[in-house]
């Protein structure tokens, strides 16, 4: 990936405006379903569905919850969400087994980790105002995680100090910009030019341990 540092013809004020925008920490309501994310959930799901995803950053194979499977493979992979009835749902991937409780009306990111106990079960934070961006970290690695505009005069920070198995979601404005994320103060990775769109959320998995940390991103989808 290129390493050429952003052109700072935007303002931290452009980038960052959004940054005050509410956040919907599912459950979605209604209105944010069929209103704001129609472009994302696209026909509206029953009001008792969930949305889960997973995360994998060691696994390989099918991770199956319920009657919805998914392919595990890379580190840090991101897969799209697909809609379930909330509820029990028994979950397998390898060795690993175990029962996952899905509230009605929430979004999820099962993460697969080396660690015990084995995964973490993120309740995903969806930014309702429907003018801006959301932009998620999800921090699987041991270090400290940030996301960030980098500049050779002065980064713009958008999520800072994320904890290890940690999860944060920005609202942002929507502009194309390059962004990029490091775990313990060093740089992972830069992603170039990201058109970021309005009722839009884009995805970013920090993994790895020092010396070999890794990043993926991805646009969330459902399927």
């Amino acid at each position: 990936m290129s390493t050429k540092p952003i052109r700072f013809e935007l303002s931290r004020r452009q980038v960052l405006c959004g940054m005050g925008a509410t956040v919907a920490a599912a459950p979605f309501g209604g209105t944010v379903w069929a209103n704001q994310d129609a472009e994302l959930y696209d026909p509206v799901p029953p009001p008792d569905s969930v949305f889960l995803r997973v995360l994998s950053t060691h696994a390989e194979g099918k991770v199956q919850v319920g009657p919805a499977s998914f392919e595990a493979g890379t580190e840090g992979q991101i897969s799209p969400y697909r809609v379930l009835k909330g509820g029990t749902w028994p979950m397998r991937a390898g060795d690993l087994s175990l029962d996952l409780e899905l509230a009605p009306g929430s979004s999820y990111s099962l993460a697969l980790v080396p660690e015990a106990p084995g995964y973490v079960l993120f309740e995903d934070e969806i930014i309702s105002d429907a003018r801006k961006c959301g932009l998620m970290l999800y921090n699987l690695s041991a270090s400290p995680a940030r996301l960030f505009v980098p500049s050779k005069d002065k980064e713009i920070p958008i999520i800072q100090g994320l904890a290890p198995m940690k999860h944060k979601t920005r609202a942002v404005n929507a502009i194309t910009v390059d962004l990029a994320v490091s775990a313990d103060g060093v740089e992972i990775t830069r992603f170039p030019k990201i058109k970021l769109q309005r009722r839009s959320h884009f995805s970013f998995v920090v993994a790895g341990a020092a010396g070999a940390y890794t990043a993926e991103s991805a646009e969330n989808e459902t399927v």
